[in-house]
């Protein structure tokens, strides 16, 4: 089952395939569980009004997590991002920043606010939109997501499961 997101200010559509569904709950903080926070970047199209979401990197060995903080080195995830820009013929593309949280209903803490602002200051990443996402503990439709354009976030809705 694909997802498909809507910002309705800005009419732009985020589609997320099924197999980045379904890599996103191998690292979600079940409740009970101790797994440590997990991060990664989502790579996908571009489109005119919207982005496809096909892939997104894992948590790298060289990262730091813990239950409540994580910090994204970017080494292992650039040649990640590198390598499927290659098979791709340059399609693929880095879009977004995704992570997780030990909680239902996330919302981003001061420390995420904090990482992106950082981000925003690149003049590369307000090219063109990116997609934030914060997994719940639970289920994509308690996730948190947002569009940043032009360093302003945009608040994203699902709108839609497609099955295969």
């Amino acid at each position: 089952m694909s997802l498909y997101l809507i910002s309705e200010e800005l009419e732009f559509e985020v589609y997320l395939s099924d197999g980045v569904l379904h890599f996103i709950n191998q690292y979600r903080q079940k409740y009970g569980t101790l797994i440590p926070e997990s991060c990664g970047i989502i790579i996908g199209e571009i489109r005119s009004k919207s982005l496809r979401v096909l892939n997104i990197s894992p948590p790298a060995i060289d990262d730091i997590r813990t239950r409540y903080t994580f910090l994204r080195k970017p080494g292992m995830h650039q040649r990640y991002l590198n390598n499927w820009h290659t098979k791709s013929n340059g399609i693929l593309r880095y879009i977004g920043e995704w992570h997780t949280h030990p909680e239902p209903y996330p919302r981003p803490s001061s420390s995420d606010f904090q990482g992106w602002s950082e981000l925003m200051n690149n003049h590369d990443f307000n090219a063109y939109p990116k997609l934030l996402w914060i997994a719940s503990n639970s289920s994509y439709i308690n996730d948190w997501f947002s569009l940043v354009v032009n360093k302003k976030y945009y608040s994203l809705n699902v709108i839609g499961e497609v099955s295969p």
